[in-house]
């Protein structure tokens, strides 16, 4: 919330415990952008995956459900969004993509997520036709902590960074005001371009 302020906005913060589906158009409507935050895993269910009883426990059915009609109502609406870490997952997973379960496992590298609760640093190398809007560096050591990532792309997102192991670190979409989302943790970094660029836009 501080680097939103920083950027001159407002934060509010929006439980999914109080609103139910039938109220994300009206909650969507009275804002200005959307930003999706980080957090746990996103339910398998929605890449496909079917999950233990004692796996599905682990996941928020109740936040998936509302944060993914977020991001579906404010890409309808044209709303400014920034997804996240989680939040990047569950904008795509919102246009329909996917997810890989656990990097290690599916052969990546263990880079993204070194101390289970701690932030460290790896580069990321964005795509140069992307560079204009200046939210990034063009070869830049990004705060990391996960073990997720797109799968399939999601509908109307383009891959505009990768970390060396190919992972998709970060997505934006054409045609869109401002919608962005990056696989890292923005909010533990020094630079504050991307919530200014977020400000921006919502005005």
């Amino acid at each position: 919330m501080e680097k939103v302020v920083a950027a001159g906005g407002v934060p509010l913060l929006i439980p999914p415990q109080v609103y139910g589906l039938d109220a994300v158009a009206a909650v969507i409507d009275g804002l200005d952008a959307l930003v999706l935050i980080g957090g746990e895993d996103v339910c398998g269910t929605w890449s496909g995956r079917a999950e233990s009883d004692a796996a599905h426990q682990t996941h928020s059915v109740e936040r998936d459900e509302v944060e993914i009609a977020l991001a579906r109502e404010a890409w309808n609406y044209d709303l400014p969004m920034l997804g996240i870490c989680r939040g990047l997952q569950v904008m795509n997973v919102s246009r329909g993509g996917t997810l890989i379960e656990d990097l290690p496992s599916a052969g990546a590298s263990s880079v993204h997520r070194l101390t289970q609760g701690t932030f460290h640093s790896h580069p990321v190398t964005y795509d140069p036709q992307y560079l204009a809007k200046g939210y990034f560096d063009p070869d830049a050591h990004v705060p990391s902590h996960h073990h997720q990532a797109i799968d399939v792309l999601g509908d109307g997102l383009t891959v505009v960074g990768r970390a060396d192991d190919d992972v998709i670190e970060a997505v934006e979409a054409a045609g869109k005001r401002f919608v962005v989302g990056v696989q890292w943790h923005p909010e533990e970094a020094l630079d504050n371009r991307l919530f200014d660029a977020l400000v921006a836009a919502a005005r």
